[in-house]
């Protein structure tokens, strides 16, 4: 990708304007990760992992190889899920 981006912030904002993509979850309180079943140490609890799902009228996503590659370099990671790709910082 040739977004620059220097922050999670700005590359949440640079993923989801290139690829259509609405955010679905960032940050979870302990009382919403539970319901929504999360892992009791998600880093959604901290506010380092987003889900988010391709828009409507999107039919191909992008490849996993060009997520992770761009993930990489910015020190991130993605897992494909089978309805959302999941996007955390940190190790």
């Amino acid at each position: 990708m040739s977004v620059p981006v220097h922050c999670w912030e700005e590359f949440m904002q640079a993923l989801t304007a290139r690829y259509f993509c609405s955010v679905t979850s960032w940050y979870r309180t302990t009382h919403h990760n539970v319901a929504v079943g999360g892992c009791p140490h998600s880093k959604h609890l901290s506010g380092d992992a987003v889900d988010v799902v391709y828009d409507p009228g999107v039919h191909q996503w992008p490849t996993l190889g060009t997520l992770q590659e761009w993930c990489r370099v910015l020190g991130y990671r993605v897992i494909r899920e089978a309805t959302h790709d999941h996007f955390e910082r940190g190790s």
